[in-house]
């Protein structure tokens, strides 16, 4: 994502089963309830993180606030864990 502002990271505990886009998209819109907010999705690789760009910063900052940085996921086996989320826009970039 070249443009990180209004995204958050959530970080999926990569010792669990790998969690699909799908799974994602379906927690996302059923349980979250932020597909209306939600502008672009991507997995960041094998670390277990998950980007979700909002459309406004107002509703992200609203969604970390109320969740207190952390959000519920069950799995399809009926796991539940807490994910970390923070904002991608705090992230560390090296300069060229």
């Amino acid at each position: 994502m070249s443009d990180r502002y209004n995204t958050m990271i959530c970080y999926f505990d990569p010792r669990r089963p790998l969690i699909t886009t799908f799974q994602i998209y379906e927690w996302i819109h059923e349980k979250l309830r932020l597909l209306d907010d939600v502008h672009m999705m991507e997995i960041g690789g094998q670390m277990g993180r998950f980007y979700i760009k909002f459309s406004n910063s107002a509703r992200m900052q609203t969604v970390l606030q109320d969740a207190k940085w952390q959000l519920e996921y069950r799995n399809d086996i009926g796991e539940l864990s807490q994910e970390n989320t923070e904002l991608a826009d705090w992230e560390c970039r090296k300069l060229k």
